[in-house]
């Protein structure tokens, strides 16, 4: 897996007063740890920071970060922080790593194939769009491919069918469901909304049972 070069600069003010200027300025406040150092408070350009993690690792790309030291720090990103509903990242938490290092990450699920059993009026569900896997940094893949080619109604993908990948270790129970094809028969139609009749008042009308009706009727021949 390649790495990205990322600019950062080391920031001495914290706090979120701090922390809106900079994201004014198009910066994100980001801290950096690991490997038995001293957490660091950095900022790193949000459109650099962005375009990292459009490439083909995605959440997983890995960090080459100049700290001042005598070559780059490699690292990735342990936590990220995004606005709720907003384009941007808001914080970042950087841990460094060796490429040797085995890591637990998650990884992204990409369906591939069409699915007979949707293809008949089924379902797909994607259950985990991410599944946990354990690795070294250099072998960890940028997402898990899933083939659905085979899934007819009522079928499941689990933990355990998913492929096999040298140096690749599932670090959740076999198990787990990934994706599912819902019967066509198990699908839940949208309820028909009831039409009630309103009174003169606005209010809805009580709607009289049969016996109520019975005994009205009863009532009046009397």
């Amino acid at each position: 897996m390649s790495s990205v070069s990322l600019n950062v600069e080391t920031r001495q003010e914290t706090g979120s007063a701090a922390s809106r200027r900079l994201r004014a300025e198009g910066k994100v406040p980001a801290i950096v740890y690991g490997h038995g150092s001293d957490p660091l408070t950095i900022t790193v350009d949000h459109r650099e920071l962005d375009l990292a993690f459009h490439t083909d690792a995605g959440r997983n790309v890995i960090f080459e970060l100049d700290l001042g030291g005598k070559k780059p720090q490699t690292a990735i990103a342990q936590a990220i922080d995004r606005h709720p509903f907003k384009p941007f990242i808001r914080h970042v938490d950087f841990m460094l790593v060796n490429l040797d290092e085995v890591i637990t990450a998650d990884v992204p699920v990409a369906i591939q194939g069409e699915a007979p059993g949707a293809r008949d009026g089924g379902v797909l569900e994607v259950i985990r769009p991410t599944v946990q896997v354990t690795a070294i940094l250099s072998a960890l893949p940028s997402e898990i491919l899933v083939d659905v080619s085979e899934l007819g109604q009522g079928d499941t993908l689990r933990i355990g069918d998913l492929p096999e990948m040298d140096g690749v270790v599932y670090a959740e129970a076999d198990g787990l469901t990934v994706v599912t094809i819902t019967a066509a028969s198990q699908v839940e139609l949208p309820e028909e909304e009831l039409e009630v009749e309103l009174g003169e008042d606005g209010e809805p009308l009580a709607v009289a049972d049969e016996e109520s009706e019975e005994d009205a009727a009863e009532e009046s021949d009397e």
